[in-house]
């Protein structure tokens, strides 16, 4: 009987705290919530003409089931509200699910607004949208500690002052251990920004995020720039976020309830963007690595830097489509070290650089890929800057009116081991009231930016295939140029020792007849001799020269045998055994083309007889014709015709915008009332 008794206690236990633990409190009207562990869940929309939803207890979930909670009026107005006005926030507070509308354009708005001192925050899968002066989307109180911010789809539509902004999601000062990740922004209007870190943020993840900020940055005092790192933040991560800077989408046709023709035609594309940034730095010691930014607008920049230290740059790709829009601009950091690490920097507009360092001192700058296309631009700009370690970079330009790197009242650099491509007929180089730089270390044994095996200075090439690393006399076999290069006309830049992918070395050659000191030959067939066939008998070791669209290559026999002879080609090594009769097409210049067919025509003894001819043939597809797939014919398009790149962008960037439309009128039609 007792142990009957006993059961039947425990069962009544567990039922009862079931019931607890899942017992939820529905909210049917605007107010306070005040009840710690309790779980909150609408059942209706809600609407309040000012402050909506105050909750002021701890460990709160407010579940909001996907209904409206519209709040607000001219003179301001919180959507939600952790705390009180002016009091502490609470602490392991959840609020998900939600869609805030703001009822008008207000002032000093927030649709969700944490007090300060709030701890352990949720904010999972809600939908905002602000309009109105200094309205943010989601507002994290002074020194508030591990909030996690996901999810969320924000839309605010209002203009900043000099006293605040309006950001989709701002984290005030002192807070720490935040997690800002996969949410959507979108923001419209001046002086606003996507993501705002304020004064001495630290220890914060933004992490893979889309943010497209469209409007003018007028207030010189004000950061604004898809996401902001402000004064004194230190220790963030900003990685792996699409951020868009300027740029607008707007319907021609007037948007009505009734179904809306949302064809190409009818969008039209703005720039806009003024004196923006997708990243905004005011902040140390933080890594930004792998984002993807396009800035549209003039002064436009991909990623602004002043007076900081400690920033590692690394491995983002960024676009720059506005007028003196630089991929990265960073200014006023002297004595600080930062890292421009691998990133990919195209840049289109006029007075453009790729990387613009304006009294910095003591970066290093290496393994980028810069290009420039406009007018009056430079691959990387040194002004008053000094002691900057340069390497390992691809720079190219676009115009003749453009220099792959500009030194303006500079000194003390370090530059090596990069490959210049200039579109001018000289190096490239613009030195100007500028002291002494290296533009070469000591040699040393090492791969080398063009794959060779010294290190060493830099290669000098053109557009044209015809820079002084290009034709440059080389006799001793280390791919460094026997007489060094003057980068400017009577002046002191000089490169040392710079690289080439051409040599007449021979080195001894114990394998062919008469080879005492006799070396191995390197043969140079004209351009004409190759496109009619050039044929020649080699030994084993032996090469020839030639070039492919600018592009200078290596043949190479490896073997030679009875039956067969193994051969390579270089600069990316290529390899095939050949057997009597046998040929082989090779594409060369990575565009899916044949470039250089090889036969093998005989063997005698130890040489063998081939033909070099250059070619252009596409492959044959499966079906035995030549033919590209889909993706390979826009690839040669847009190789074709580069003014196809941008209305491919744009083409791209609108229909982005036709689905997120899509997704808003589908998300209000489907929404519960």
């Amino acid at each position: 009987m007792k142990k009957k008794v006993m059961f039947l206690l425990i069962g009544i236990f567990f039922l009862i705290n079931i019931y607890f633990v899942n017992a939820v409190t529905n909210v049917t009207g605007c107010g306070v919530l005040n009840v710690t562990n309790e779980i909150y869940e609408l059942n209706v929309s809600l609407s309040s003409s000012f402050d909506c939803i105050t909750i002021n207890a701890t460990n709160i979930t407010l579940d909001c089931m996907n209904y409206n909670i519209s709040f607000g009026n001219a003179t301001g107005g919180f959507g939600i509200i952790v705390g009180e006005r002016e009091r502490a926030g609470f602490n392991n507070i959840t609020i998900r699910n939600c869609y805030l509308i703001q009822n008008e354009s207000g002032v000093n708005d927030s649709a969700i607004f944490l007090g300060p001192n709030s701890e352990n925050i949720v904010i999972f899968n809600n939908t905002i949208e602000n309009y109105g002066e200094e309205t943010l989307g989601i507002m994290v109180g002074d020194e508030s500690v591990n909030a996690n911010i996901s999810s969320n789809r924000i839309y605010t539509n209002g203009t900043g002052n000099a006293g605040g902004t309006a950001s989709g999601i701002e984290m005030s000062e002192n807070g720490t251990n935040a997690v800002i990740e996969d949410n959507m922004v979108i923001i419209v209007g001046g002086n606003n920004s996507g993501i705002f870190l304020r004064d001495s943020v630290s220890e914060t993840t933004i992490y893979n995020n889309v943010i497209w900020i469209m409007g003018n940055r007028t207030i010189s005092d004000n950061a604004m720039g898809g996401i902001v790192l402000d004064q004194n933040t230190y220790d963030l991560n900003v990685s792996s976020n699409f951020i868009i800077s300027g740029g607008s989408l707007s319907l021609i046709a007037e948007e009505t309830e009734e179904d809306v023709d949302l064809t190409l035609e009818n969008w039209t594309m703005a720039g806009g963007g003024y004196d923006t940034a997708g990243i905004w730095v005011w902040g140390d010691n933080s890594t930004i690595d792998n984002n993807l930014i396009i800035s549209f607008g003039e002064l436009g920049n991909g990623i602004f830097l002043n007076s900081v230290e400690g920033i590692n740059i690394t491995s983002n790709i960024i676009v720059t489509l506005g007028e003196q829009g630089d991929g990265i601009l960073s200014e006023m950091s002297e004595n600080a070290s930062r890292l421009f690490y691998n990133n990919l920097i195209g840049t289109f507009g006029e007075n453009s650089s790729g990387i613009h360092l304006t009294q910095d001192w003591y970066s290093n700058l290496s393994s980028n890929n810069i290009s420039t296309l406009g007018n009056y631009s430079h691959g990387v700009f040194f002004n008053q800057s000094s002691n900057i370690t340069f390497t390992n970079n691809i720079i190219e330009t676009g115009e003749s009116t453009s220099y792959t790197l500009y030194l303006n009242t500079s000194a003390g650099n370090l530059i090596y081991n990069n490959l210049f491509n200039t579109s001018t007929n000289d190096s490239g180089v613009f030195i100007n009231n500028s002291d002494m730089s290296d533009f070469n270390t000591t040699k040393t044994s090492g791969i080398n930016i063009v794959g060779k095996s010294y290190i060493g200075g830099n290669y000098w090439t053109n557009v044209d295939g015809t820079g002084y690393s290009d034709d440059c006399t080389e006799s001793n076999g280390d791919y460094i140029c026997d007489s060094s290069y003057d980068l400017e006309t009577g002046g002191s830049a000089i490169d040392y020792l710079p690289l080439t992918l051409t040599t007449s070395y021979a080195e001894e050659d114990s394998d062919s007849p008469g080879s005492s000191g006799g070396g191995y030959p390197t043969f140079r067939p004209t351009e004409e001799e190759l496109k009619n066939g050039y044929t020649k008998f080699l030994y084993r070791n032996w090469k020839i020269s030639f070039k492919v669209e600018n592009v200078s290559h290596i043949f190479k026999v490896e073997n030679v045998n009875a039956t067969n002879s193994k051969i390579s080609i270089s600069s990316e090594t290529q390899e095939a055994t050949l057997s009597v009769g046998e040929e082989k097409k090779f594409d060369l210049s990575g565009d899916d083309s044949y470039d250089l067919q090889v036969k093998l025509n005989s063997i005698d003894s130890s040489k063998a007889n081939f033909t070099l001819q250059t070619i252009h043939e596409l492959p044959e597809s499966e079906n035995g014709e030549n033919g590209e797939s889909f993706s390979e014919k826009i690839d040669i398009l847009l190789n074709e015709d580069s003014s196809l790149k941008w209305i491919f962008l744009a083409v791209i960037i609108i229909l982005i915008g036709i689905l997120l439309s899509k997704g808003r009128s589908m998300k209000r039609s489907s929404r519960k009332k």
